[in-house]
């Protein structure tokens, strides 16, 4: 299991262990990634982004993508 810390009103962790039931107040910021590919390696439940697309890893290695629009 991961370290779990708070700073500024964050929520940080340094691996990435499994919770059920969190509950973020504020703001959520997610780094920016592109995965290389529908099958770039990656962990079921990861949520990337770019300034094209939202990513969503659904199951090991493999990532779905939506496109990024203004509204």
């Amino acid at each position: 299991m991961g370290t779990i810390s708070a700073p500024q009103q964050g929520l940080t962790t340094s691996s990435a262990p499994s919770f059920a039931g969190i509950t973020l107040t504020g703001d959520m910021v997610v780094a920016t990634k592109t995965p290389a590919s529908a099958s770039a390696a990656g962990t079921a439940g990861t949520i990337a982004w770019d300034t094209s697309y939202l990513y969503v890893c659904t199951a090991t290695n493999t990532w779905e993508r939506v496109a990024v629009a203004s509204w």
